[in-house]
């Protein structure tokens, strides 16, 4: 038993080579985290008798599918470039990246894991992509569309996904626009493997982005993150 201890311990100690600020214990606890919206998702459409479990009635995981999210994606990229060129007359924006790059770093550690770095921005990219969607739209966006409208529908369920990303007050504002987004691909498709793949791949490539942005800065830089504590510190 200890043996088997060892060789995890060493295991894991080898992913995170001599990063002191790489903990694979916080990366498991925050992919789980994310997983666990999944079974959320399942059970409150198990109680509201919402179809295919917060799947939608119509989900296809077709090339077509597939294809159409991945293209839906791009709109996202250009906005994130777009306000990445504003950044630094915008204090607000300043601390959504700082807020993500902490995340990240807690994540990941401070040095760069192609590898790891991959896996682990799949796992959580894929965990989010499917567990955010089908509770915000495939269980809480389509029960409201039953009962209140699909404008209605998509601002309430947008809104609340917003307040429920405020780390910052310009995170939760960006976060409602998002949902906006995916909230009306869903509504134009019928088809929420769309949404799904368009939310898990941009979580992705901004995952492995911010990611290497932070192996990037300097001993001193990275410190000093990961002691923000939020706006104003």
């Amino acid at each position: 038993s200890g043996d088997k201890q060892g060789s995890s311990s060493s295991f894991w100690s080898k992913l995170g080579g001599d990063d002191e600020m790489f903990n694979i214990g916080t990366t498991v606890s925050l992919v789980g985290g994310q997983m666990v919206l999944v079974g959320i998702a399942v059970m409150v459409a198990f109680l509201l008798k919402t179809p295919n479990f917060g799947l939608g009635p119509d989900i296809r995981f077709s090339f077509q599918a597939i294809s159409h999210g991945a293209l839906m994606t791009l709109p996202l990229g250009i906005l994130a470039w777009a306000l990445d060129q504003i950044e630094s007359k915008v204090p607000a924006l300043q601390d959504v990246t700082t807020a993500t790059q902490r995340s990240v770093l807690a994540l990941l550690g401070s040095t760069f894991k192609p590898g790891l770095g991959l896996f682990v921005a799949v796992a959580l990219g894929v965990a989010a992509g499917l567990g955010e969607e089908m509770l915000f739209r495939g269980v809480f966006q389509y029960e409201l569309v039953q009962r209140l409208g699909n404008m209605v529908a998509v601002g309430v369920s947008s809104i609340v996904f917003g307040l429920l990303h405020a780390v910052t007050p310009m995170y939760a504002f960006l976060a409602t626009l998002a949902s906006f987004y995916f909230g009306y691909l869903y509504l134009d498709t019928g088809n929420l493997a769309i949404p799904i793949v368009t939310h898990a791949l941009y979580d992705v490539c901004a995952l492995l982005y911010a990611h290497w942005t932070v192996a990037n800065l300097s001993p001193q830089e990275q410190t000093a993150l990961a002691e923000w504590k939020g706006p104003g510190e």
